[in-house]
Parts: structure tokens; C-alpha cells; sequence
């Protein structure tokens, strides 16, 4: 239904009863596209809809006020106001402030000017914004907007204006936003004197129709006892578990993936739900919903990778990973989407701007100015964006890239993105610290599913033995498997391993692939790298202990001079339990005694139990 063409911003141009009854139409064309499913017999009523709050706010908006809609994300604001702005028969404009900047809205550019024969500076602004059409201009996440665009939207807020000239048509505009707190973080808001614009209404889940939404999405799934479940949860609970993570957790269950990896990764720890009383109930929960869907709640699945990359492709549905550095995350997800045969469009986050997405350009008649996205956002094919490091991107990087992620489209126009896989590193790995950004609630409820990974789950070996050969590869992950522990596992990453490989062809020093931190190459014990590749036995303890007597002759002749010996005594020392040391103490003084001083000094700076095992080697040594 066409709207009219003569409103304005401006209190009481528009009569309140003419908007309710235009309005309601709209409402009764929208619900009447409605088809009974499993949750809904019927379709909605108009009325239903015509008491949400977020509509009640939308019809007093079309009489010429502003409004401020704040809710939580995931609750369907964004969507459902450009559902009933289409249905009105507006133009729907919406202006992802995160994605934008001053210039992105105005810029002023050289124009010949006839009646002063001369050059002039003229400020242009975007077509759609004075093309004839009715519009309704939708602010979106106004509160991640940098001050100066947050200023500049002011005028456009108050006015009805950019740079003095006015957008014909205009029916009305509307910001929305998250709220302040923990779960958004730093987010600029409002000042006092930009909030006084405003009539602000608070939304939650219930001033949207979004279990309308979501019995449309899962159209053969009865959804009455999830939504019963659903309304037992505490807020607290509710606030994590928003309506689209909802939707995410639904379909998680629905293909076999445990529940909890639909719930988002803040700034590297998953979200638990917590009862208001403080106790952790995420497992009770999602057994529930599970239950409530006739399916149950698995803790695990096997190739877990592959299944999020084939899930993501096939339901369109944004995935995040993390995991730790140098496992191949993203090279193996590259081979894998190759092998599906679908085009990726690679992007670090560490390195790119909201620039690197679109920039304002005139338009070939000189008087406005269009939208020029990246070339790859203009691919005509169907792809995958892969976007790697994306807490390393600065917060206005962060905040831009919501847009392409949630909406598929780069400053409204559409794209092809099928989905994003987004990859991540934790923010610290085997106590060193990474560089690596916080993200908020928003941003990280847009991936359906999050998922974090190990090395384990990468097959990185049938990798390296393709690239290398079986004959050159097995020693080295043999060794990366069965010799090392845990810890040594993850400083000695698999992109490390391969370097290593890459050395041992040179013929140059293995040591010289592992990580250098803080002056030293990071502890990974290469005494059985060189057993295996040397093809001499391995030097364990108990070899050690029954050739007690060579091993001190040959570690009193210095490092310098028998360094194998040194290395092979001290990791034997350094990997071996407790129980197993104090059995041969009396081995230990007599080695500790002649180990090289850095050795010792490693063997004393462990931790705890050890640290006092090695404690007392010292002191019996010492009385020798």
C-alpha cells in the first residue's frame, strides 16, 4: 500500500487515526501471507500485531516523531521494521551506522556552477535519499556510530535534512540500538542532547513477533514446548539465549550438533547460561529444549570442522572458529570449501577497514552520490566469505562487518555471500598472552554455530605426508603425537612442525622453527625428534639410569662438548612424574649434580610438587 508522498518530519503533519487505519491495512496484507505449520494453525490476527509495543511505536512514528527503539539483539527489530516499512509501501532505507562514516552520507565535490562561472565546493548526498520515492529511513545500531557520523544524524534526525537539503518524501526516520552494559560493550550511546530527540521506547521479546518468525523458519517442527521451556528461563538467561541464538540452537539440535555450539563466543569464553542465582544450568537447559524438539543434546561429534563448513554452505548460515594458532584452520577450510566446489573470498580482520568495504563515489550525473562496494562484494557468483582473525580487527572494522555478516548486503545493496565463516585465535595460549580484541553479545550472536577447536581436529598429518612424503613426514608427527605432552603439543604448533620439516631438508637446525619469545625459542623438548630421525633408540629414564655411570662422565664434560647428553638428561628429567624421579633419587643428585647451570635452574623453576622434588636434589647434591 502506497504511502503519501507529502509527509514530513515534523510533529502533527500527519493525522494519528490515518496512519493507525493505514497501518492496520498493511498489517492485514502482511499476516494474510501467512501459512499454517506445525506451531500455528492459523495465521496471526492483524490485532495481534497492531499491540506490540515495536508497532505501537512505528504507527506514533509516521505522524512525524523520532524514535528511539533500544533492545536486545536477536529480538527481530531490524527485520520486522523493514517488513512493515515494504508493506507500507515505503522505500526502506536503512543506515547501518556501524558501517558508516561522515562521508559516507555527504560529501562535498567539485561541481561547475553557471551562475557563478567557476568551480564550486557542493556537498552531494546519496540518490536513494532524493529519488521521489515515500521513505523511511531505519538507523540501525545508531550507538556503534563514531561521534562525527552520530552528530551528523542529528540534522538528519531534527531537520529532515543533510547539509541543508531536504530528503523529499520523507516520511519518517527511526534509530535502533542495543542497550548500554556488560553484554555490548564499549559502545558510544547518546548524549543528553541527542537522546532529548528522541521518544525512546525500551523492547524485549515479547514487543516482537519474532515466535511468529521463528514457526515460519522451522515450518515441520512444533515449537509449542520449546516456547513453553523458553518461558520458564529466567531474563538473565534470556539475555544470552535471544531469540535468534534461539533459532540457532534449534537448528543445532535439529542436525545433530550439541546445543551449546550455537551460544556465542565473547572475547574467547563461550557464554553459560546462569540462573539468577548464579548457577550454571546451560547443560539443563539445552537438554530441554532438545527434549522439547524430540532430540536429544550431544556433547561431541566427530569431524566437527568439516560438518560446520558443510552446515554453513548448505543452510546458509554464519559459522565462527577458534582455535589456537598454527593448526590450520584456515587452510584446511579453504581445501575444504575447494572441494564442495564454492568460491571464497578471503579477508583478514587484523588488516581491514570499513573503507576496504565500500566508498561513497558520484554518480555519473555529478549531482549525487552512489555506494561503490569492493569488487568482490559485486561477485555475480555465489560465495564465502572467509574472514580470518576477527577479533585482530580494530572496533570499527568489528562493527562494520556486522552488516555483510548479518544482512548479506555492504551499505544496503545486496551480495551473493552464501555465509561467513569467521576464524579467531583464544586470547592466550600456554600462558602467553595474544593480541587479540574483545568482541560484544551482538556481534558474536550473528554465527549460528561456534565452535572451538585443537589441533586434533584438524588432519594436518595425511596433510604433511602428501606435501613431504611419507619417508620425511612420519618421524616428525610421530614424535608431535606420541612424544610430546600437552603442552609441548601446543608450542610446538603444527605450522611450527612443518617448518621444522622444511629446516630438516636444508639441513639447517630444527630448533630454529619452534616459536622465539622474550629472547629464547620456547621449551620443546628435540632429544627424540633427533632419536627418531637419527634412528637410534630413544633416551628415556630408565635408559638412563642403567647407563648412569656414562652419562656422568660424559655431562662433566660441559655442554659445549656433549651437548646431546645434556639435552637428552634434562628432558628425561624435565617430562618424567614425580613418582617415577623419586624412585632413581639417588640418579638424579649424581646428574644433577654435573647438568649444565641453565638446565638446572629450568629443573627448579617448575612448578609445585616438582619444584620441591627438585629442591631437595639440590640440597643433596650440594653435600656431595
Amino acid at each position: 500500500m502506497a504511502a503519501s508522498t507529502n509527509t514530513a518530519v515534523s510533529h502533527g503533519t500527519v493525522n494519528l487515526q490515518d496512519t493507525l487505519s493505514r497501518v492496520r491495512t498493511a498489517m492485514e496484507a502482511y499476516v494474510a501471507g501467512f501459512e499454517p505449520n506445525a506451531t500455528y494453525k492459523s495465521a496471526p490476527e492483524a490485532g495481534e500485531y497492531m499491540k506490540l509495543p515495536i508497532v505501537r511505536g512505528l504507527v506514533h512514528a509516521l505522524t512525524g516523531q523520532r524514535y528511539y527503539m533500544v533492545g536486545s539483539a536477536g529480538i527481530g527489530k531490524t527485520s520486522f521494521l523493514k517488513a512493515v516499512g515494504k508493506a507500507l509501501g515505503y522505500d526502506v532505507i536503512v543506515i547501518n551506522a556501524a558501517n558508516l562514516s561522515v562521508e559516507n552520507l555527504q560529501v562535498p565535490f567539485p561541481t561547475w556552477s553557471e551562475e557563478m562561472s567557476m568551480q564550486v565546493l557542493r556537498p552531494l548526498i546519496f540518490g536513494r535519499f532524493v529519488s521521489d520515492k515515500p521513505k523511511l529511513i531505519f538507523i540501525d545500531e545508531i550507538g556503534r556510530a563514531d561521534n562525527g557520523l552520530a552528530n551528523t544524524l542529528m540534522e538528519l534526525l531534527q531537520e529532515g535534512t543533510l547539509c541543508g537539503n531536504p530528503i523529499p518524501n520523507l516520511a519518517t526516520v527511526v534509530a535502533a540500538d542495543n542497550p548500554q552494559g556488560k553484554n555490548y560493550g564499549r559502545m558510544a550511546g547518546l548524549d543528553f542532547s541527542q537522546a532529548d530527540r528522541f521518544v525512546a521506547v525500551e523492547l524485549d521479546a515479547k514487543s516482537t513477533p519474532w515466535r511468529r518468525a521463528l514457526a515460519e523458519e522451522f515450518a515441520d517442527v512444533d515449537l509449542t514446548k520449546v516456547f513453553s521451556t523458553y518461558d520458564t528461563l529466567d531474563a538473565e538467561i534470556r539475555e544470552v539465549l535471544n531469540p535468534r541464538v534461539l533459532a540457532f540452537t534449534i537448528r543445532a539440535l535439529l542436525e545433530g550438533f550439541p546445543g551449546h555450539f550455537a551460544l556465542p563466543i565473547v572475547t574467547g569464553v563461550r557464554r553459560q547460561l546462569v540462573s539468577r542465582a548464579g548457577e550454571d544450568v546451560t547443560k539443563n537447559v539445552l537438554d530441554r529444549i532438545a527434549a522439547a524438539l524430540g532430540t536429544v543434546n550431544r556433547e561431541m561429534i566427530p569431524n566437527v570442522v568439516e560438518k560446520s563448513v558443510e552446515f554453513a554452505v548448505k543452510y546458509g548460515q554464519n559459522v565462527y572458529i577458534q582455535g589456537r594458532p598454527g593448526i590450520g584452520k584456515t587452510s584446511s577450510i579453504k581445501a575444504m570449501l575447494a572441494k564442495m566446489d564454492m568460491k571464497v573470498h578471503y579477508d583478514s580482520a587484523a588488516v581491514l577497514s570499513p573503507e576496504d568495504l565500500n566508498v561513497p563515489f558520484p554518480s555519473k550525473d555529478g549531482k549525487t552520490l552512489d555506494l561503490v562496494p569492493a569488487e568482490k562484494f559485486a561477485d555475480a557468483e555465489p560465495w564465502v566469505w572467509l574472514v580470518d582473525e576477527i577479533a585482530r580487527g580494530s572496533r570499527r572494522t568489528q562493527n562494520a562487518i556486522m552488516e555483510p555478516i548479518q544482512e548479506r548486503t555492504v551499505g544496503g545493496q545486496k551480495t551473493n555471500i552464501v555465509c561467513t565463516i569467521a576464524l579467531n585465535n583464544p586470547r592466550e595460549v600456554a600462558g602467553f598472552k595474544l593480541d587479540v580484541g574483545k568482541n560484544d553479545l551482538a556481534q558474536a550472536s550473528r554465527f549460528a554455530l561456534s565452535i572451538e577447536i585443537d589441533a586434533e581436529n584438524i588432519a594436518f598429518g595425511p596433510y604433511l605426508k602428501s606435501k613431504y612424503g611419507e619417508d620425511v613426514a612420519t618421524p616428525f608427527i610421530e614424535w608431535w603425537e606420541d612424544d610430546l605432552d600437552d603442552v609441548g603439543r601446543v608450542l610446538c604448533t603444527p605450522r611450527a612442525l612443518e617448518r621444522m620439516i622444511g629446516l630438516y631438508e636444508a639441513g639447517n637446525d630444527l630448533q630454529w622453527g619452534l616459536p622465539y619469545l622474550n629472547g629464547e625459542y620456547v621449551k620443546v623438548p628435540l632429544v627424540d625428534l633427533h632419536a627418531r630421525l637419527e634412528k637410534r633408540p630413544l633416551a628415556r629414564l630408565k635408559a638412563i639410569v642403567a647407563d648412569v655411570d656414562r652419562y656422568e662422565e660424559e655431562l662433566k664434560k660441559g655442554k659445549d662438548e656433549a651437548s646431546t647428553e645434556h639435552s637428552t638428561v634434562f628432558w628425561a628429567f624435565y617430562k618424567a612424574d614425580v613418582a617415577a624421579l623419586e624412585a632413581v633419587r639417588d640418579v638424579c643428585v649424581r646428574l644433577y649434580a654435573v647438568l649444565d647451570r641453565q638446565h638446572r635452574i629450568d629443573l627448579i623453576r617448575q612448578g609445585a610438587e616438582r619444584q620441591r622434588f627438585w629442591n631437595g636434589v639440590l640440597k643433596d647434591s650440594s653435600k656431595k
